[in-house]
């Protein structure tokens, strides 16, 4: 892993990505509903032509929703498909200051399952976000 995170906030918590896993922070606009889609799937946008399933950070470890006319999102891929991740606010991209540590057990089992591990910034802790695990259920109930 790069020692490099973008960091961004969801329900309120400070989170990190690592910076080579992210392609583009973009603001997105116009979000198509998919019916019939997990909960957390807000719906489908185009980037550049490419199509992204977009994806509510704050529905998967909370209730509620961060969508709204204009939403700020991180795009990723997995498994050869993209994904925009909204998110409530993207601060930064920095670098980590320690080695990381074990996620703390007082967290959500959501939290404790999407997060690999606590990392320590400039900015403070942050929970580092291994987005595969909410995408890997979402490409298996698409197949």
């Amino acid at each position: 892993m790069s020692d490099l995170v973008v960091l961004a906030t969801i329900a309120g918590r400070q989170v990190a990505v690592a910076a080579a896993e992210v392609q583009a922070v973009v603001d997105l606009e116009a979000i198509v509903p998919v019916p019939g889609a997990p909960h957390h799937v807000a719906g489908i946008t185009a980037l550049r032509s490419r199509p992204l399933t977009v994806i509510d950070m704050q529905t998967v470890v909370a209730s509620g929703s961060c969508v709204r006319d204009e939403c700020r999102a991180l795009v990723v891929e997995h498994q050869g498909h993209g994904y925009a991740l909204i998110v409530d606010e993207v601060a930064d991209v920095v670098p980590l200051t320690g080695e990381p540590k074990p996620v703390p057990g007082k967290l959500s089992s959501t939290w404790q399952t999407l997060a690999s591990a606590l990392v320590e910034t400039d900015s403070g802790p942050a929970l580092l976000i291994d987005f595969r695990t909410i995408l890997g259920a979402n490409h298996e109930q698409a197949a």
